[in-house]
């Protein structure tokens, strides 16, 4: 049957919150920034007017990981294992080739219960910096806030998700500054999740709110001064519309980047000092590295299969007319095989890997 078409069909996607893949790649830069300066031993640069730049990208993943667990439509418990079946193939390849390297150098001692502490993701609360690939550090208190917001879908966002943050509020205050920071990480992210959970109509408004509440609560806690700072910054990157291509690009491998990094800058490190070739070096092994990385996990847990495509129907569009939207199954993860409720929604929900999908728009017959 012809295709009808109508004058007020547009071919395009719906707008999409473009300012979260650029407000993902700017914390991936203020983190390596401060990894690759610490590597060449110039520490003195990565603070500026005693705020650490790395933490404020660490802050911006977290309050990113919570915003964007609101968005999901998948059913609590299915939402979960997604999460863990896009996190741990990469994280144990990653964290394998650590204990090699570990081991060939012998840089860090290690013993059996660390090694299955790390791989099950628990590696952090066990054994603290200590920790083999310390920058990924940040898969042990993840899985936690996962399963606590799981917890929380599968009772009552609007009464556990407050009592979680008054709960950790509470422990944070009381917590010595340089004990503070997971603590006050994690309220972050609550807070995101709650904000988000507002919906479109009132979430800009809610991240206001967010941003206020945690820059008073600085007053109290001095740690708390960089999930405000996210907040912030969150706020202009929720009107931002326009699409910077290399931001969605790296959005795409953010997650295999930020576990692979710290070993690209480890190997740099070993043979020159300069923070200017550890800087550029390090970028651009690390980008490659985790690019390969991806593709072996792909190859590896999806059994070589190319990913099938399949029609989404957007019932949101304009009357008279249906829009198909056609991206890989497999690419990004299974939210991407579905529109969410919100149209302004098309990341997924996790901060560091899923961007926007690759779509070929289409009008389909009536």
């Amino acid at each position: 049957m012809p295709s009808q078409k109508t004058p007020n069909c547009r071919k395009e996607s719906p707008p999409a919150l473009q300012g979260l893949n650029q407000l993902r790649f700017l914390a991936a830069v203020l983190v390596f920034s401060q990894h690759s300066l610490s590597s060449s031993h110039a520490d003195d640069w990565i603070d500026i007017a005693g705020i650490r730049i790395g933490r404020i990208g660490t802050a911006i993943f977290f309050l990113l990981s919570g915003f964007l667990s609101a968005t999901t439509t998948r059913k609590p418990l299915t939402w979960l294992k997604d999460r863990l079946v896009l996190l741990f193939p990469s994280y144990w390849l990653v964290t394998i080739a650590g204990f090699l390297m570990a081991a060939v150098t012998a840089t860090k001692s290690f013993d059996g219960w660390q090694v299955l502490s790390q791989l099950a993701g628990t590696g952090y609360f066990t054994h603290g910096d200590h920790i083999v690939n310390i920058a990924t550090w940040f898969i042990s208190p993840l899985l936690l806030l996962y399963a606590a917001v799981t917890t929380i879908r599968l009772t009552s966002v609007r009464i556990v998700a407050p009592l979680m943050i008054v709960g950790l509020l509470a422990v944070t205050l009381a917590d010595p500054p340089d004990g503070a920071t997971i603590h006050c990480h994690a309220v972050t992210f609550f807070m995101a999740f709650a904000a988000a959970s507002a919906g479109p109509r009132f979430r800009t408004g809610a991240v206001a709110a967010m941003a206020a509440s945690l820059l008073l609560l600085t007053a109290f806690q001095p740690e708390f001064r960089y999930g405000a700072l996210a907040s912030l910054l969150l706020l202009p990157a929720l009107k931002v519309q326009r699409t910077v291509r290399f931001c969605n690009l790296f959005s795409g491998i953010a997650y295999e980047w930020f576990l692979v990094h710290g070993l690209c800058l480890a190997i740099v490190s070993h043979f020159t000092e300069s923070p200017v070739l550890i800087l550029a070096v390090g970028a651009v092994l690390s980008v490659v590295s985790a690019i390969c990385l991806k593709s072996v996990v792909r190859r590896i847990f999806v059994l070589g299969r190319r990913p099938l495509k399949q029609a989404v129907i957007n019932e949101a569009a304009t009357p008279g007319c249906r829009i198909a939207y056609y991206g890989a199954a497999s690419d990004g993860g299974a939210e991407n095989r579905y529109r969410p409720a919100d149209p302004a929604i098309a990341h997924g929900n996790f901060a560091m890997s899923e961007t926007l999908p690759t779509r070929q728009v289409v009008e389909l017959s009536s």
